[in-house]
């Protein structure tokens, strides 16, 4: 099986979770949507799910926005809002993605944001998070300050070792934990990314 991974292989691998799971009357929250690829096909693969995508761009809500009216979706909400303090009630998802928004924060900011993660993730619900690894290219290839090296891992802010996503990660059940180069084309041509793909369970 080729290292290489696409979108098309990361919405088809939260799928085959789901089934594996059990889940049904799936209720799933992207946290950081951005311009709304992941969620957008995920309420359009499953039109009985209710979908949630939330960002702190308006311009990204603004931009999923599109997307979903131009496809007639019925099943997404939107809404503008911080992952440090999320305007939901406790376990009300069975399922939240977390794709490249981790790697924006700090160490203290970073914690609030998996606690965050925890607080509205049912038991045995699933997570699904993407994180940038210390291989990634843009990482080894830039020459870091002492302002934007975490203070604990001495590592670039945003890049993750794998001891530190469990140790990050231990409230959960870590059911697998992948690396692999993921082809990322949102930026207007197509490049490669080393990235952590992380699937966890709250546990019940």
């Amino acid at each position: 099986m080729s290292k290489l991974w696409n979108e098309d292989r990361i919405i088809s691998t939260i799928f085959k979770e789901i089934r594996d799971e059990g889940l049904e009357k799936l209720r799933f929250m992207d946290i950081g949507c951005g311009g709304g690829r992941e969620i957008v096909r995920i309420a359009w693969t499953d039109k009985d799910a209710l979908c949630f995508g939330l960002d702190l761009s308006s311009e990204m809500i603004q931009r999923t926005l599109g997307l979903k009216k131009k496809i007639k979706l019925a099943n997404l909400a939107l809404i503008r809002g911080s992952a440090l303090n999320l305007p939901f009630n406790d376990s009300i998802f069975n399922c939240v993605l977390c794709s490249f928004l981790l790697m924006l924060f700090g160490d203290i900011e970073l914690r609030a944001a998996i606690a965050e993660i925890h607080r509205i993730l049912c038991k045995n619900g699933i997570l699904f998070a993407i994180v940038f690894s210390p291989n990634d290219p843009s990482c080894l290839n830039r020459n870091w300050t002492d302002q934007e090296t975490a203070s604990v891992s001495k590592l670039p802010i945003g890049f993750f070792t794998e001891s530190q996503i469990r140790k990050l990660f231990e409230d959960f059940q870590v059911k697998s934990l992948l690396s692999f180069d993921y082809l990322d084309s949102s930026h207007g041509y197509p490049h490669t990314h080393n990235v952590w793909f992380l699937i966890a369970l709250k546990p019940g």
